[in-house]
């Protein structure tokens, strides 16, 4: 995949398993359970693409289980708000403490909004680019 930045061609050299790309971006996501008896999941985001966000978490949501999420990044003044669907949960062990590694799929969600975070995300990869070369 190749991305034209202001004159610099970057190229992306990634080995990925999906047919659609995820970016690296820190934020929290609070995930809401859709149950008899809803609770919040406070979790960190750890990347996002077009069709769904990794997240990890202190609390496992199982598989195929529909959440409501509220996701906050640097690239939005308000929160993201929307629907997904678990689609994988990775238990990770880690200097004795555990978390668990969510991956969502976007079910219902402003596209327009997702395209404008990943439009931002391109453009700071693009401006790190640029400054490496000019040091």
């Amino acid at each position: 995949m190749l991305f034209f930045c202001h004159g610099s061609d970057i190229i992306v050299s990634m080995q990925e398993r999906r047919s659609y790309i995820r970016y690296e971006v820190e934020g929290c996501v609070n995930l809401i359970t859709e149950e008899d008896t809803p609770y919040t999941v406070k979790s960190d985001l750890k990347d996002i693409g077009y069709v769904g966000i990794t997240v990890h978490a202190n609390e496992k949501i199982e598989v195929g289980k529909d959440v409501k999420f509220e996701l906050i990044t640097k690239f939005g003044i308000q929160p993201v708000i929307g629907k997904g669907k678990i689609k994988n949960v990775q238990e990770i062990k880690k200097y004795g403490s555990n978390f668990y590694r969510l991956g969502i799929e976007f079910i219902d969600i402003d596209k327009v909004t997702i395209k404008d975070i990943l439009t931002r995300i391109l453009e700071d990869i693009c401006e790190a680019t640029r400054r490496k070369r000019t040091y």
